[in-house]
């Protein structure tokens, strides 16, 4: 019962306020203290079956035990709606995919992509006009010889 009684189907995309809401957890800010908050993230979210990708300067997508850190993105992705782009492209991944962890992690990596390609013009609509070129980077990328 409670707030997270949910199914391990699920996938959760809070940045540090809402991880803190969620967990009455804080995490450290920056780049510095990093390695703490991936410990207190895989600490925190190793309760629970579901996927977790918290937001932040890099994102960090964890499930019991198992963790990624994405590296992708730029500053300007803190701005409205960016999050929504990412929680629609895990969405949709894991339609494809059925591997929770698999689709949240390409999710943000590609999240990121897309908002590194529209930094110097950002916007969400911009973030949103790129993921088709992320896409084909990414699959040329993988079928290079």
């Amino acid at each position: 019962s409670g707030p997270f009684a949910l199914t391990r189907h699920y996938t959760i995309t809070p940045h540090a306020g809402e991880f803190k809401a969620l967990t009455d957890v804080t995490l450290p800010e920056g780049y510095d203290p990093f390695y703490k908050r991936v410990q207190l993230v895989q600490k925190i979210t190793s309760k629970f079956d579901g996927i977790w990708l918290v937001k932040g300067p890099w994102d960090i997508i964890s499930n019991q035990g198992n963790y990624k850190i994405n590296k992708t993105g730029c500053p300007e992705m803190t701005r409205g709606g960016t999050g929504d782009v990412l929680a629609g492209l895990a969405a949709s991944l894991l339609s494809r995919t059925k591997t929770p962890f698999y689709a949240a992690t390409s999710a943000s990596y590609l999240n990121g992509k897309a908002g590194e390609l529209t930094r110097s013009n950002f916007t969400t609509l911009n973030l949103i006009s790129r993921i088709p070129q992320v896409f084909q980077d990414s699959f040329d990328f993988i079928s290079q010889d």
